[in-house]
């Protein structure tokens, strides 16, 4: 995303950051451009917004934009810990 972004762009991965907050039963979430001191041995999600298209969603001088992107979890699992299919909080979602 370099470093200009809109602020929409700003608000919306404020807004998907918060409602993953509120996900109970996660492990430890490492936020895009935020320092995590990452615990050996230990599950993490990791998260990275991706905008990808800004246009007006109709016709006129001052439409309403259509904003499109991928908000993407990244699940950082080390292989000496138990199978992926054993991590409950993972299958529940």
């Amino acid at each position: 995303m370099g470093t200009f972004m809109a602020s929409i762009y700003r608000d919306i991965r404020a807004a998907l950051e918060t409602k993953l907050k509120a996900v109970s039963g996660l492990p430890s979430i490492s936020y895009e451009n935020s320092s995590y001191d990452r615990k050996n041995g230990t599950s993490y999600l990791e998260t990275s917004f991706l905008p990808t298209l800004r246009r007006p969603a109709v016709r006129g001088l001052s439409p309403n934009k259509d904003t499109k992107g991928f908000f993407v979890l990244y699940v950082m699992h080390q292989k000496a810990q138990a199978p992926v299919q054993q991590m409950s909080w993972l299958t529940k979602y």
